[in-house]
């Protein structure tokens, strides 16, 4: 099945607001249209459909359970809170990760000051 925009930007949002609705805590928040639009591709490029099944159905039925699983399972909705605390916490074990793995890249973003920036996100403001 070829990847058709115009026809998926219709199942984009319908997925949008179906995650919205599902998790009304979060709602939508900016960033979930492209975790659900690389899905969208991804999916419309593997499932193999029978003459029957409706495209924008299907992909936008396993889109929306995937993007269910992903935030509720995975836990990735914390990236969606006020105050990005998932982030937060992957850009603290990037940075950890980076001076325990790769000690002279991060000296050298620690000569350029990136690592000040690594320690200190805040994205309360």
């Amino acid at each position: 099945m070829a990847f058709d925009p115009y026809a998926t930007r219709s199942t984009l949002r319908n997925v949008l607001r179906a995650v919205a609705n599902y998790d009304k805590e979060i709602g939508y928040t900016q960033g979930m249209n492209f975790v659900a639009a690389s899905l969208l591709h991804g999916l419309a490029r593997s499932i193999h459909l029978s003459p029957y099944d409706d495209p924008d159905e299907v992909l936008g039925t396993t889109a929306f359970w995937i993007m269910v699983y992903i935030n509720f399972e995975l836990n990735w909705r914390e990236l969606y809170r006020d105050g990005m605390p998932k982030l937060l916490g992957l850009v603290h074990a990037f940075s950890v990760k980076l001076k325990r793995d790769l000690p002279r890249v991060y000296g050298l973003l620690k000569h350029y000051k990136v690592t000040r920036h690594l320690s200190k996100f805040d994205f309360s403001a």
